[in-house]
């Protein structure tokens, strides 16, 4: 749930030689299937975005599986483009439609 994200976020954000960390099958979108609009995030990815828009050594980020919809995967490549390190992102299995695919491509072309 959202306690053990906001802990690995923290670990994240503090860590200076962590350079992959894999979360996949984590659930860390099912909040936000079942408890808010598709506008909203779950507490778990937003404190992610936090930690991954911060870390400097994180290099590959793997959140497959985690039903992270559009609005999910949008606002972590955001914290990726936005953060100074990571250069492989695995969003894949994560519920993101076509249109959802498309903004995250027009995401990447613009560099963030």
């Amino acid at each position: 749930g959202w306690r053990r994200a906001r802990a690995i976020a923290r670990g994240v954000m503090a860590n200076t030689s962590l350079t992959t960390l894999d979360l996949s099958y984590n659930g860390l979108g099912a909040a936000q299937a079942a408890q808010t609009s598709a506008s909203q995030l779950s507490l778990a990815v937003g404190t992610l975005c936090q930690a991954f828009a911060k870390n400097c050594t994180l290099r590959t980020v793997s959140l497959a599986h985690n039903a992270l919809g559009d609005a999910g995967s949008l606002a972590i490549l955001q914290a990726v483009l936005d953060g100074p390190s990571v250069t492989f992102l695995d969003l894949h299995s994560n519920d993101i439609s076509a249109k959802g695919v498309q903004q995250l491509g027009a995401r990447l072309r613009a560099g963030g």
